[in-house]
């Protein structure tokens, strides 16, 4: 049923306003009376409080009215406070007199009337009621106590002049940057800061002024940092510094526009701090929301934790894509980890890399691991990805790396130290090479391509152009891309003679160096320049630098005409 009088309004004009007039223009009280005699009633919820009311307009009036917040504050699931359009009014008493309140005064980050330079008033300051259009808030005057409403002239905080100042998608960008950074306002302690109900805050310009501030001042970060880094070095000493701070790297992280201050503050840190024992956390200094002001409820893995353990929960928790940035691991490889069971699991998502982790947990895991070094290979970082390609030639994954270095394996061990546990990687060279050819040579049915084998088997063009020729080695049928070989043609083929390429790749031995000391004896090969006849004979001689006579001797056929007749392509090999 539509009123019976109404007036046009657009899209700019606070819908709340609007309805207020009508509500006067027909003689009710309250617009909640108006709307209980149409049964209708006020939007709730923050998603879609200003469509709602799109429907209200629509239904009393007839107007189609689209209203929305603007482009760059509306609803985001994505962002920190999902809704930026607050549920309380605040009004402008210029505007009022005016007979406007324009939508953009109830956003959340809206502070100052950019028309009127005046203090946008969401309670009266007589009796510190919350103000609600009516009738008494039309004339400018509180509903509750009749004061007038004072005209407070009052700057634009520097956050709001920012976002005003910015292009539509910067500002967009900002006021998702704003947004995290208020979430380390209410949470300064946690990795990722837990989402906080918008009606549990009351001071929002309070909040995004100081969340500007973390974002733009060198003294305010160093002093959040040096807090946090005080409070958490003792439970996650493992993982390094960049654990202890978290909450800033995935800050600087995830911030869409460039902060210099955030990555000077970061960049300090890493560089200076380093771990002391004996240091005493002391009691927390920054305050954080409890966690009964949380949007979401108490999930299953936290029954059994007492009040005291809650407490320091969220502030060690952590997505496994936060774990990447301060570990400096792979984010596949720790998913896969992950789904292994290496960490203890807590909850689940749809993404792995939302999934959570306690950070205590994993330094705990570290610590357990992290042993005597002195005879492993540090695994420099710029080696870490010649490592990944050897590994790879191998059939085996970083994943299986790791899982080394998190089981308390005698090939991967993680060193003690500050840094990333990327950078503190040992690794028994000898030892992992080996496992590494046992692992690939178990599948004996299946395929190595000819870049890999030449790499492997420190083998080159003339070594296996020389193996084809002598009938010991001959690549798979060419119907494909590339050139392959089977693995158990090369098994067979290291029964019969002695590869020293790989046996020199496997123990880090120079070739040319090693072939040089073979030649001084009279040891030469017998095909190609790293296929040798006798491995008795090889080893013996570089173990203790005795020459002996070769146990077995290597007959070459006679002649290799026959290889025409079994595959003619292997023909052009004797050319």
């Amino acid at each position: 049923m539509i009123l019976p009088l109404s007036f046009k309004t657009d899209s700019s004009v606070n819908p709340a306003l609007y309805l207020c007039k009508l509500a006067q223009l027909h003689g009710y009280q309250d617009v909640r009376i108006m709307l209980k005699a149409y049964r209708l009633r006020l939007p709730q919820g923050q998603q879609n409080h200003l469509i709602g009311y799109s429907s209200i307009v629509k239904a009393l009036t007839g107007q189609d009215i689209d209203y929305a917040a603007p482009a760059e504050f509306q609803y985001d699931s994505t962002r920190y406070f999902k809704s930026l359009v607050s549920n309380h009014l605040k009004v402008c008493p210029d505007c009022l007199e005016c007979g406007s309140s324009p939508i953009e005064h109830n956003l959340v980050t809206s502070a100052t009337c950019r028309v009127h330079s005046l203090k946008l008033l969401a309670e009266c300051p007589q009796c510190n009621h919350e103000l609600t259009f009516d009738r008494q808030l039309l004339t400018g005057s509180c509903s509750y106590c009749g004061h007038c409403l004072p005209r407070v002239s009052q700057n634009e905080p520097e956050y709001q002049k920012m976002l005003y100042d910015l292009r539509s998608d910067k500002r967009l960008d900002a006021i998702h940057d704003l947004a995290l950074a208020a979430g380390y306002i209410l949470r300064p302690y946690d990795c990722i800061p837990a989402q906080i109900k918008n009606e549990e805050i009351s001071d929002w310009i309070g909040l995004f002024s100081k969340a500007f501030k973390l974002l733009t001042d060198k003294e305010t970060l160093l002093n959040w940092g040096s807090e946090v880094f005080k409070q958490k070095q003792t439970r996650v000493k493992g993982l390094g510094v960049q654990a202890s701070l978290a909450g800033i790297v995935f800050l600087d992280e995830h911030t869409m526009l460039d902060w210099p201050e955030l990555k000077n503050a970061r960049d300090y840190f890493s560089n200076t701090l380093t771990f002391k024992d004996g240091i005493f956390s002391g009691e927390k200094l920054l305050s954080e929301m409890p966690e009964e002001t949380f949007v979401s409820k108490r999930g299953r893995h936290l029954k059994a934790l007492n009040e005291e353990d809650i407490k320091s929960y969220f502030n060690y928790r952590i997505t496994l894509e936060g774990l990447s940035m301060v570990s400096g691991i792979d984010l596949e490889v720790l998913e896969a980890l992950y789904k292994n069971n290496t960490f203890k699991t807590i909850g689940a998502a749809n993404n792995y890399s939302q999934n959570f982790v306690d950070l205590r947990d994993v330094s705990r895991i570290v610590t357990e691991v992290s042993e005597e070094v002195e005879t492993f290979t540090h695994v420099l970082p710029d080696s870490m990805n010649l490592l990944i390609e050897k590994l790879m030639l191998v059939n085996l994954s970083m994943s299986q790396f790791w899982h080394f270095a998190f089981s308390h394996s005698n090939l991967v061990r993680i060193g003690e130290g500050s840094e990333k546990i990327i950078d503190r990687a040992y690794i028994d060279k000898p030892a992992l090479m080996k496992f590494c050819f046992k692992t690939f040579t178990a599948d004996t049915n299946g395929k190595l391509r000819k870049s890999v084998v030449m790499d492997i088997f420190g083998l080159s063009e003339f070594d296996l152009r020389e193996l084809a020729k002598h009938d010991l080695l001959h690549p798979m049928p060419w119907n494909q891309r590339h050139t392959y070989y089977r693995i158990k043609h090369l098994i067979n083929m290291e029964n019969k003679l002695f590869c020293l390429g790989r046996y020199c790749e496997l123990r880090g031995l120079d070739f040319q160096t090693t072939a040089s000391q073979l030649e001084s004896v009279g040891i030469h090969p017998v095909l190609g320049r790293s296929i040798f006849e006798c491995r008795y004979q090889v080893l013996h001689f570089l173990k203790f630098n005795q020459w002996i006579e070769p146990k077995k001797r290597y007959l070459p056929p006679s002649n290799f005409t026959f290889l025409k007749g079994r595959d003619p392509r292997k023909a052009l090999l004797l050319n």
